[in-house]
């Protein structure tokens, strides 16, 4: 199966998915609206890997982001890596030489990433693990 992230705004009125490219589409009609239009909305979600957010971040990392989100307080964003590895940025990410906190959470790959209240959930697309991890802000 294909997992396409979406990001919605604020009083749902776009949607946003991307995974090689950036989409905006307006949810009630369902066509693409103007970039213009969208770049300084404030977005509900951050799942898209290519956003104006986090644009920086596909770009260092190329094509070995799995997943990535947006933590409640929308200070930091997670990366989980197709290699396992998951970074944490400060959010927005506006340069390809940010820097970052990096974990090893699997041995061999990852698919996703999701903040659920103050904890970090993630799970292995190999060996199936889901991790639930507490975060403090060291």
């Amino acid at each position: 199966m294909y997992y396409l992230p979406a990001c919605w705004y604020h009083s749902n009125r776009w949607l946003l998915n991307s995974n090689q490219f950036i989409i905006k589409r307006n949810s009630g009609t369902g066509q693409p609206t103007s970039l213009q239009e969208v770049s300084d909305v404030e977005w509900t979600s951050a799942r898209c890997p290519i956003s104006f957010e986090n644009a920086c971040i596909s770009y260092a990392l190329l094509k070995s982001v799995a997943a990535i989100d947006r933590s409640p307080d929308g200070r930091y964003i997670a990366v989980i890596l197709s290699n396992g590895m998951i970074r944490f940025y400060q959010y927005p990410t506006t340069t390809i030489l940010a820097s970052y906190k990096e974990t090893y959470g699997y041995s061999v790959s990852a698919r996703n990433v999701a903040f659920v209240g103050k904890l970090l959930i993630s799970d292995g697309s190999t060996d199936g693990a889901i991790y639930q991890w507490k975060l403090s802000s060291t």
